[in-house]
């Protein structure tokens, strides 16, 4: 998808929603970028509590605050 300068992932989602109106996205983040979300991304609170996270735990970065759809994928090991 070509987007002009400057993207943000909330725009993304939309223009996804509407091409792709019945699946579930989710986004894959790590935790140190998952802490700053609501605090420094554009419209970090709307995706905070709207979009699927898939929380990727990072060495010396824990999760502070989980959003409503959240999984931690640090305990899974590969089979």
């Amino acid at each position: 998808m070509r987007q002009k300068p400057p993207t943000y992932t909330y725009k993304t989602k939309k223009i996804l929603e509407k091409r792709h109106p019945a699946p579930e996205f989710y986004f894959v983040v790590g935790a140190d970028s998952l802490n700053k979300l609501k605090s420094e991304w554009q419209y970090g609170k709307e995706l905070f509590e709207h979009l699927n996270f898939i929380g990727i735990q990072r060495k010396d970065f824990l999760i502070k605050e989980k959003p409503k759809y959240h999984e931690n994928t640090s305990r899974r090991r590969p089979t």
